[in-house]
């Protein structure tokens, strides 16, 4: 539930951020975008997507790290005890990279077909 929010969340802002770059000049309207693009990807990949104190979940949408309270050992193997992924770290700052790069490229030939 916390996660549709916060995505939600994350489309509002997206389209607050169309309409308030509207004014800026053709050549800023790109930046502006891919940095509130890359800021939401951030905010969302800080906050814990989980239950406080039950457990958490860091990351989107690849999560870097999670706990649970509910771990268990069997047979030398932890089931819910805190992981660390870096892998995924990776990976989120790969997807914000094109992604970014994308909304950049967009509005970039978007800018230049108006004109």
């Amino acid at each position: 539930m916390r996660l549709l929010v916060l995505l939600a969340f994350a489309v509002i802002a997206w389209l607050v951020a169309k309409r308030v770059t509207r004014r800026l000049p053709l050549r800023v309207r790109p930046v502006a975008l891919t940095t509130v693009v890359v800021v939401m990807l951030a905010a969302l990949n800080a906050v814990n997507l989980c239950a406080p104190g039950w457990c958490a979940w860091y990351g989107f949408p690849l999560h870097y790290y999670s706990w649970s309270d509910a771990m268990v050992t069997f047979n030398g193997v932890c089931s819910g005890c805190p992981a660390f992924h870096p892998l995924a770290v990776a990976g989120n700052v790969v997807f914000a990279a094109v992604v970014g790069f994308i909304v950049f490229r967009r509005e970039r030939t978007a800018g230049r077909s108006v004109v």
